[in-house]
C-alpha cells in the first residue's frame, strides 16, 4: 500500500523519454548546416509544422534556414538570405545543445513544494541525427498546485528536418 501511494505521488504524467544515444551524432560549437524549414517528420503526439515555430520566431514562411553557433557559443538560426537572424543562449550537454526558451518555477517551500508551486518551462535540445537530419526535442510543462490540488499539462516530442527536401 505504501509503494503505491508513493509511486501514485512521485510519478508525472509525462514519459522520460529523450533522444536516445544511439540516434544521433554529438555536436559542438562547430556545428552548422542549412535545412528544411517544414517538418520531414515526428514521434510524439502532436506536431508543429516548422522548425522556426518551434524556436517562437516570427519569420515562419522561409523555406530554409542557416543553423550554427558564434564564437561563444550562441546558437544562431538565420534566413539563407541573410534577411533576419536570431540567437539563442543555452548550453551543451550529453552531446546536443540545450535551450530554454522559457523557466518559470516557484515552489513554496522549495524542493518538494506541498504549499504552492507555479511551472512554465519550455525547452530545446538541438542534435544531428546519423543519417544527416536535424533533430530537435521539444519539452514543455506548464501547471500549478496550491496544497494537494494540482494541474497541469506537458510534452515532448522529437522533430527531424532534412538538409534538402522531405521524402
Amino acid at each position: 500500500m505504501v509503494f503505491l501511494l508513493f509511486t501514485l505521488t512521485f510519478s508525472s504524467c509525462t514519459g522520460i523519454r529523450t533522444i536516445h544515444p544511439s540516434e544521433f551524432k554529438s555536436i559542438d560549437q562547430n556545428f552548422k548546416g542549412t535545412f528544411t524549414n517544414k517538418v520531414c517528420k515526428f514521434k510524439g503526439v502532436t506536431a508543429k509544422d516548422n522548425a522556426l515555430q518551434l524556436f517562437e520566431v516570427k519569420q515562419i514562411s522561409d523555406e530554409k534556414f542557416k543553423i550554427g553557433f558564434d564564437s561563444i557559443g550562441r546558437l544562431k538560426i538565420s534566413s539563407v538570405s541573410g534577411e533576419w537572424s536570431t540567437e539563442f543562449g543555452g548550453k551543451f550537454k550529453r552531446g546536443f545543445y540545450q535551450v530554454y526558451l522559457r523557466k518559470k518555477r516557484i515552489e513554496i517551500p522549495p524542493v518538494f513544494p506541498i504549499i504552492y508551486s507555479d511551472v512554465d518551462v519550455y525547452r530545446l535540445r538541438i542534435a544531428y541525427h546519423q543519417y544527416g537530419y536535424l533533430l530537435i526535442e521539444n519539452k514543455y510543462f506548464r501547471g500549478k498546485s496550491i496544497f494537494f490540488l494540482g494541474g497541469g499539462k506537458g510534452q515532448r516530442n522529437v522533430y527531424y528536418f532534412s538538409p534538402d527536401k522531405c521524402d
